[in-house]
């Protein structure tokens, strides 16, 4: 019963995370802290909000790490755990939460991640349009 409940997570958790929905769930995440980072660093820039930002920044950086982890445990589309970090450890690097000064600047792997992100979607953009160019030239091919 256990086997089979950790096959049903590993299948859901790898369907979530190979779909358009989830890349665009992931670009937003990676958006807004980006955008809470920016506003920090401009002059006019009201320490409320910069707490606000702060706070927000926190919860995208645990949504993150559970993502990371999740994935690391339960994604089938990498062979092992040790190829899962490979190709994902910028991804956990952005993903600390940070919250001191001293690694206040760390925070900018966060736009790594967000432009691997989009890179991701436009790849899956241009795969659409080429399996769609490929399907018109099949249908002109055999009328």
């Amino acid at each position: 019963m256990c086997e089979g409940l950790l096959k049903y997570i590993s299948r859901v958790v790898t369907d979530i995370q190979s779909g358009l929905l989830y890349l665009f769930v992931v670009v937003a995440l990676a958006l807004l802290s980006l955008a809470f980072l920016v506003y920090e660093w401009l002059p006019q820039a009201d320490p409320q909000i910069i707490d606000l930002g702060t706070s927000l920044d926190l919860v995208v950086a645990y949504v993150f790490l559970t993502d990371f982890f999740l994935g690391l445990f339960f994604n089938t589309h990498y062979k092992n755990k040790r190829e899962y970090w490979r190709s994902n450890w910028l991804d956990f690097i952005s993903a600390i939460p940070i919250s001191s000064e001293v690694t206040h600047a760390l925070r900018i792997l966060r736009l790594w991640r967000a432009i691997r992100v989009i890179q991701v979607i436009l790849n899956v953009i241009a795969a659409r349009k080429q399996a769609k160019f490929t399907k018109e030239i099949r249908q002109k091919i055999k009328n």
